[in-house]
């Protein structure tokens, strides 16, 4: 922090040591840490609103790219690099994605797995509420769909922050990450849409 030199000369003089910070400065030596907001207090959404956030988050959840493909040029890096490697040029790592870390986590990586850990608590907290609740009462039970779509969204963030750039996470946390939360949010889907369309209570 800067303090203000004028500041702190008149608070020592008037025998206070407390000083007033006017500003800071921030390090261009490190990227930005990747931070998630969300509110805890949104309202309550339909179970039609949340079959179609939900739907778009399964959407984007297909279009991850674990190979690291589209980061290198595409499908035609992906092929150059098979080539040289059955040419004997490329040593057979040709493909391969480059890895930031190895055992000690980055904060954005750490900090999605938290995600993704919390938003599974919050899922599997919720659904059972949902569900009974769902089949006493259609309407009640359909204000706690905001509880499961606010878990699969953080689902979504932490396996969107795995494959992003930056992390350098490789192919393997990658392809298991993305079918994890797919897994997931697919379950929850399927759960919502079955109350949207009345089959769960049939």
């Amino acid at each position: 922090f800067w303090f203000d030199d004028r500041a702190a000369d008149l608070s020592e003089r008037s025998g206070r040591s407390r000083r007033r910070p006017t500003g800071h400065v921030v390090s261009k030596s490190h990227p930005p840490t990747i931070i998630t907001t969300m509110s805890s207090e949104r309202s309550a959404c339909s179970n039609e609103e949340a079959l179609a956030s939900l739907e778009r988050l399964s959407a984007m959840l297909k279009d991850l790219d674990e190979t690291g493909s589209k980061e290198r040029g595409g499908e035609a890096a992906d092929e150059q690099a098979a080539s040289a490697s059955a040419s004997g040029h490329g040593h057979g790592c040709g493909r391969g994605l480059p890895l930031s870390h190895w055992r000690a986590l980055s904060t954005d990586v750490a900090a999605a797995y938290r995600m993704i850990d919390d938003g599974s608590d919050r899922i599997r907290a919720a659904s059972t509420k949902y569900t009974l609740v769902g089949k006493v009462d259609a309407a009640e039970g359909s204000k706690l769909s905001s509880d499961l779509l606010r878990g699969c969204e953080l689902l979504g963030t932490g396996a969107l922050v795995l494959h992003s750039p930056p992390a350098g996470c490789g192919r393997s946390a990658r392809r298991y990450a993305r079918a994890a939360c797919r897994g997931a949010v697919s379950t929850v889907e399927a759960l919502v849409r079955s109350f949207a369309d009345g089959t769960a209570r049939e």
